[in-house]
């Protein structure tokens, strides 16, 4: 389970579209059209060990959400990245809010 930073403004949620943008750009990897939400991180993006932990560090980051390793293996495809990416932002989200 994803630990919740502290201290960080209401983070916007990205769309899909814009995190695979952002994902290109941190990866340096133009956006194809054959790349989409179905492709994988190590497959079809081709990506290594460090591009992966840098994925982390960004899905972190936009999140506002600390990635145990326990749940890296699950991210497999950009769907993948991007589903936990929305989990963690809501759960961000809910933490925020007054009891």
């Amino acid at each position: 389970m994803p630990s919740i930073g502290g201290g960080l403004d209401e983070l916007p949620l990205h769309s899909l579209e814009e995190y695979l943008s952002l994902m290109g750009e941190m990866l340096q990897a133009p956006i194809h059209g054959t790349l989409n939400g179905e492709s994988g991180l190590y497959d079809d993006w081709g990506i290594d060990s460090l591009q992966a932990f840098e994925l982390i560090i960004l899905t972190e980051q936009l999140a506002g959400i600390h990635i145990p390793p326990a749940d890296i293996p699950l991210m497999f495809t950009v769907n993948d990245a991007y589903a936990y990416y929305v989990l963690c932002h809501g759960l961000r989200s809910q933490s925020s809010k007054p009891s």
